[in-house]
């Protein structure tokens, strides 16, 4: 292919995105951003004094997935918990603003996770973590799985996104594999959960979650290809952070290198990955081609503070800009 045939293919392929419909299974977190300026040292104890100037929220985790979905044009379901709580009402507010619908369930048995960031000088100084990270109760299970169900003929593909929170059980796994066989399945993995994600075509872990789950080092190719036959998996995507990704898949292997013009901020970037793939793959685009837009993505959000999602008009110029990169892996 010529350099242009590869921009049309890809931007082709970015407008077909407005077909798939996705669901997205998992920990839904609220994101909170407390941002100031340092000037002092405290007299009480050797810590700064943060004076704070602006406060922010975000959807993070699975809500992140589904956000970066939606704006990229996908139709998406979530499905997962918040707490009856302030945070909670917060999450379904800016969920319903975005146009994404929500299946989950208010639980008054824990809190909505939020993770608060102080930031000073575009340096996180404390991340502040409210969590409940025991496995969900039956009835509550039992709850997500009634409001799955009526989807299962509806959808192109299905995301778990574990953030090791609870919703991930393995009966609740079982069920999506079990009722969901018309949809590609993909997974975001937590080490813990690794192995709940055996035969899923897609498995997107990092580099340091392979090491830990494998109990091994060695060259990323042959790390892979170990995870892959481990899990009997159909394709397996290793993100390596600025050095890109890794493909290791049933048809095509390779490196693909990043694209990023500045990391400011990596947070949330697992996310856009596991959903430009989710949506590559829905559409039926070659896994190589979603993994190429699925890095581009990954390099726009990095360049933004905090967890952020691309738009099709900055992915669009990503793709004019990083082209004839691109034509020597493709």
């Amino acid at each position: 292919m010529n350099l242009q045939e590869i921009k049309d293919k890809l931007i082709e392929i970015l407008h077909r995105f407005s077909q798939v419909k996705v669901l997205v299974v998992g920990d839904v977190i609220l994101d909170k951003y407390i941002k100031g300026k340092v000037e002092r040292i405290s007299p009480e104890a050797p810590v700064p004094v943060v004076e704070i100037m602006e406060e922010e929220i975000r959807l993070g985790g699975a809500a992140n997935v589904a956000s970066n979905i939606k704006t990229l044009g996908g139709e998406v379901f979530l499905v997962g918990i918040v707490g009856k709580d302030e945070e909670g009402k917060m999450v379904q507010d800016m969920l319903r603003e975005k146009g994404i619908e929500f299946l989950g369930v208010e639980a008054s048995s824990r809190p909505t996770t939020v993770k608060e960031r102080v930031i000073a000088h575009a340096q996180q100084i404390v991340r502040l973590d409210r969590e409940l990270k025991d496995p969900i109760e039956p009835e509550v299970e039992k709850e997500l799985r009634r409001r799955i169900s009526p989807l299962k003929d509806k959808l192109s593909v299905v995301v778990i996104s574990d953030y090791a929170k609870g919703v991930v059980t393995p009966s609740l796994v079982r069920f999506l594999k079990g009722n969901m066989k018309n949809s590609f399945l993909i997974a975001d993995p937590k080490v813990k959960n690794m192995l709940l994600f055996q035969e899923f075509y897609l498995v997107t872990p990092n580099l340091k979650e392979t090491i830990l789950f494998l109990g091994e080092e060695g060259e990323v190719p042959v790390l892979a290809k170990k995870l892959k036959d481990r899990l009997r998996a159909k394709n397996i995507l290793v993100t390596l952070g600025e050095e890109g990704m890794y493909l290791e898949g049933e048809e095509e292997s390779g490196h693909i290198p990043a694209h990023a013009r500045e990391v400011f901020d990596v947070t949330g970037a697992g996310d856009t990955v596991v959903g430009i793939m989710a949506l590559g793959i829905g559409c039926g685009a070659p896994l190589k081609y979603s993994c190429v837009l699925s890095n581009l993505g990954a390099g726009i959000v990095v360049g933004k503070l905090g967890t952020a999602q691309p738009t099709i008009g900055e992915m669009e110029e990503a793709i004019e800009d990083f082209a004839h990169e691109i034509r020597n892996y493709l």
